[in-house]
């Protein structure tokens, strides 16, 4: 038999196949089908196609197994097999290689390094020139004052740009205060200079502390050394500056860095008396002299409330009683008039009872008054319906 050549495709068909074996076209429904006209053709000349594209060779199909049906039983189409196979995926065109990349980022890296080198350099020429501690010129003054009954020495200043050692130190100029504090009281003192130390300058500007090296707590009897720091221009003339001790809520005492001349304002001032209580009739049957009247500024342990101070008046008693005598607590019969103040007693050492015969017995009441009153009047108030009169006595402090 000749050989059969498929009209759809070209390809070369086995007289017994009924299908090409590559496109699966119907060799005989195409020449048995209704009304076609077929011209016969020779079997052994294959009949003219189209050019095709070239195709991917297709394995050969099994036998028939039903006619009417594909190969392996598949219905047949009239799609040819190669429209089906799935082509090569086109790969993406090569992309040109970036130059000059690798001497950009060496730009860079260099750039950096001369940054943080220059960066490191400077720091620490810094660090070098701030650990070095620039001239420092020192003043001794040995100044004494008492706050809240310790006695507060002004030993030496010190003026220097800045200092190395206070972490919070200025650049434009410092001055440090070297304090001894000595507590000669029996009773515990803090000495938080950061809310008692000031430094009032020429014009009356006011400076609080940088910085406070020492310790706040200061027991009974004991004495420490401390230093505070202030931000005050170089070439401040330190001779017009105060320093001053004193809360904001408490008496203020403004101690000159020039000289100790005005730290006498500030001690204790005694005023001798020695006249005896005017009474019609002694009070309880004792006689009471005023010996003495003394002003400061802070008892022990106490600092006076902001424009007042303090008055201790010292008391001696004689009694010419067969029988011990008991007025009781100065804190119930004492007053001291000063102006338009009435003050109660805010410490006293007077005993409460007087033994019978006795002669110079002493004791002491102090008061809290204006620091303006100088002319002061002391009064022992009598009970009511004790039989005695009220004692008072008129006198001047300085």
């Amino acid at each position: 038999m000749q050989p059969r050549y498929c009209p759809n495709c070209g390809a070369e068909v086995s007289a017994a196949s009924r299908y090409c074996p590559r496109c699966n076209f119907d060799m005989f429904a195409r020449q048995d089908a209704p009304g076609a006209n077929v011209q016969a053709m020779d079997r052994a000349t294959p009949l003219p196609v189209s050019p095709m594209p070239p195709q991917t060779p297709f394995p050969q199909q099994g036998p028939i197994s039903q006619p009417g049906f594909g190969p392996q039983g598949a219905p047949p189409t009239s799609e040819p097999a190669w429209a089906y196979q799935p082509g090569p995926t086109p790969m993406p065109p090569p992309q040109p290689k970036r130059r000059g990349g690798i001497g950009r980022t060496l730009l860079i890296i260099l750039l950096l390094l001369a940054f943080v080198g220059a960066g490191g350099y400077l720091a620490y020429a810094l660090l070098v020139q701030n650990a070095t501690q620039p001239q420092i010129t020192s003043q001794t003054l040995n100044t004494t004052v008492k706050y809240a009954g310790v006695d507060v020495t002004l030993t030496r200043l010190e003026q220097a740009q800045r200092f190395v050692d206070d972490p919070h130190s200025a650049g434009d100029g410092m001055l440090r205060v070297h304090l001894l504090a000595d507590n000669k009281t029996n009773v515990p003192v803090n000495m938080v200079y950061s809310d008692i130390a000031r430094l009032v300058l020429p014009g009356g500007k006011v400076v609080q502390p940088t910085y406070v090296n020492g310790n706040a707590g200061l027991a009974a009897g004991k004495s420490h050394s401390d230093w505070v720091d202030f931000a005050v221009p170089s070439g401040t003339n330190t001779g017009q500056i105060a320093l001053r001790l004193g809360g904001a809520n408490e008496a203020q005492m403004d101690v000159s860095l020039g000289s100790n001349s005005g730290a006498s304002t500030y001690q204790p001032q005694t005023t001798q008396i020695g006249k005896a209580l005017d009474s019609k009739e002694s009070f309880y049957g004792l006689d009471w002299m005023l010996d003495s009247a003394t002003t400061q500024w802070s008892i022990d342990g106490k600092q006076a409330s902001k424009g007042m101070r303090y008055v201790t008046v010292t008391l001696k008693v004689n009694s010419a009683l067969e029988q011990t005598a008991i007025p009781g607590s100065a804190f119930d019969y004492a007053t001291l008039a000063a102006g338009s103040t009435t003050a109660k007693p805010a410490l006293t050492t007077l005993p409460v009872s007087f033994d019978k015969e006795t002669q110079g017995t002493s004791g002491t009441i102090t008061f809290l008054v204006p620091q303006d009153q100088k002319h002061l009047t002391l009064t022992l108030h009598a009970p009511d319906n004790s039989g005695f009169t009220d004692a008072t006595i008129t006198f001047d402090v300085k």
